[in-house]
C-alpha cells in the first residue's frame, strides 16, 4: 500500500502516519501567518520592504533573487490562503466581491451575481453603523437566498472594530499547525478521490473506521484492516507484485488463494475460524 495512503487518518482508511512534506509546509505556513497578522514585527517589516512593499503577503510574488527563507515561507502562501478569511469588524477593509469573508469553506467568496452595488463596494455598505447590525433588506436584495442567510448570521461587534484576518479551521480563528495539516490532508484526499476514486469515504473506509474502534488487541485490528484493504500477503496478492507462484491454495488445493478464500472459503480455514 502506498505511503501517501497510509498517511490518511484511520477514519479515512489509513494508519494516521504523518506526511512530513505536508507537515513541513504547515510549519512554514505558521511563519507566513505571523507575517500576515504581525506586520510590525522586525522580520515582517524587513521582508515586506524587500519583497512586497506595495501589497499584502497573500498578494505577493516570489520576486527576483529570493533568499532561501523567503522562498520557503512564500511557498506556504497557498496553504495559508486556503484557510484564511476576513473576520468582519466594521467592513471598511473588505471588498464584497473580491475578498474572502464568508464562512463557507469552499471558497469563502461571494458567488451571487453582481447587482445594485458596483465593483469595489465594501462590506461596510451592508452594515448599519448606528444600529450595529446588517442591513437585511439590502442584503436580501443583492445576494442569493442561501448567501444572504449566511451573511445575516455573521455576528457583529457593538464596537465595530477593524477587520482582521482569521483562520477558518480553528474555533477562535487562530492559526495552528495541526489544523493546517489536517486541512491539507483533507484537501489532498478529496482531490485524489475526485480524480481516481482513491481515498474516498466509501464502505471500505467505514468498515476500517469500525475496526479501529473495537475493543480488541491492536494486532487483531491491524490484521482485519489489512484484510479490508486487500493487502494480506496471499498468493494472489503476491502475483500482483510480479512474484511467480502457484495460485492454488497449498492447504486445500481446491481454489486460488485469495483473501476471501483464506478467511472464509478454505475448508482448513473454516475449521480454524
Amino acid at each position: 500500500m502506498r505511503w501517501d495512503l497510509l498517511c490518511y487518518s484511520k477514519k479515512d482508511g489509513g494508519l494516521g502516519f504523518r506526511d512530513f512534506n505536508i507537515f513541513n509546509n504547515a510549519l512554514l505556513a505558521k511563519q507566513a501567518w505571523r507575517l500576515l497578522t504581525n506586520e510590525q514585527s522586525l522580520v515582517a517589516r524587513l521582508l515586506k520592504a524587500r519583497y512586497f512593499p506595495h501589497c499584502s503577503f497573500l498578494s505577493s510574488s516570489l520576486g527576483s533573487l529570493p533568499s532561501f527563507s523567503w522562498r520557503s515561507i512564500w511557498g506556504a502562501k497557498e496553504t495559508l490562503g486556503r484557510g484564511v478569511r476576513w473576520r468582519i469588524g466594521n467592513g471598511k477593509s473588505v471588498d464584497i466581491w473580491k475578498e474572502k469573508w464568508l464562512p463557507t469553506p469552499t471558497s469563502f467568496k461571494v458567488t451571487s451575481p453582481r447587482q445594485i452595488l458596483n465593483e469595489g463596494a465594501l462590506v461596510s455598505d451592508l452594515i448599519d453603523a448606528e444600529k450595529k447590525e446588517w442591513r437585511k433588506s439590502l442584503v436580501n436584495s443583492i445576494f442569493l437566498p442561501h448567501e444572504a442567510a449566511i451573511i445575516c448570521q455573521i455576528p457583529l461587534s457593538n464596537r465595530l472594530p477593524d477587520d482582521r484576518p482569521m483562520w477558518h479551521y480553528h474555533p477562535k480563528g487562530f492559526f495552528t499547525v495541526r489544523s493546517a495539516y489536517l486541512m491539507e490532508m483533507d484537501t489532498l484526499r478529496r482531490q485524489r478521490s475526485d480524480i481516481t476514486g482513491e481515498g474516498s469515504s466509501g464502505d471500505g473506509n467505514a468498515v476500517g473506521a469500525f475496526v479501529w474502534s473495537q475493543p480488541v488487541p491492536n494486532k487483531v485490528k491491524h490484521f482485519v484492516w489489512r484484510a479490508v484493504k486487500g493487502i494480506l500477503p496471499t498468493i494472489v496478492s503476491l502475483t500482483r507484485r510480479h512474484i511467480s507462484v502457484d495460485l492454488i491454495c497449498p492447504m486445500c488445493r481446491q481454489d486460488e488463494e485469495t483473501i476471501i478464500h483464506v478467511l472464509k472459503v478454505c475448508p482448513v480455514a473454516c475449521l480454524t475460524w
